[in-house]
């Protein structure tokens, strides 16, 4: 069976306590597309930035990666960034839950169906 997905169009910061439930059963969070928008690095007003912000805030005993095709680990150095080699199936299945911030250009997102045990959240159009 494959993995669950959600969709939402709202920014994450209107996700606040839905994020919060999401880390009280969960252990593995990566968020994915932490730039503004599709094919730019820049992380002004990027809802994957509030994102990883308000689970970071939280203090939820959670491990959190991130992960982002144009957006280098020095932007946001409190979170580890997850390694482009282990976007692959086997890894991906590492964690608990994947929520997809916004749609970044250079990644392989078909990859996320093909997931079992992980639940997937589209939180992007």
């Amino acid at each position: 069976m494959g993995p669950r997905v959600s969709r939402y169009t709202r920014y994450p910061e209107d996700f606040g306590d839905q994020s919060l439930s999401i880390t009280e059963r969960l252990s593995r969070v990566l968020v994915v597309g932490l730039g503004f928008k599709p094919g730019q690095s820049q992380l002004d007003n990027s809802p994957g930035v509030d994102l990883v912000r308000s689970l970071v805030i939280s203090g939820a005993q959670i491990d959190l990666t991130w992960s982002d095709a144009l957006v280098k680990q020095e932007a946001v150095p409190q979170v580890p960034r997850l390694a482009e080699r282990d976007w692959n199936k086997s890894f991906l299945e590492t964690f608990d839950v994947i929520v997809v911030a916004m749609k970044q250009h250079n990644m392989d997102f078909s990859l996320l169906a093909k997931l079992e045990g992980v639940r997937v959240e589209s939180w992007c159009k």
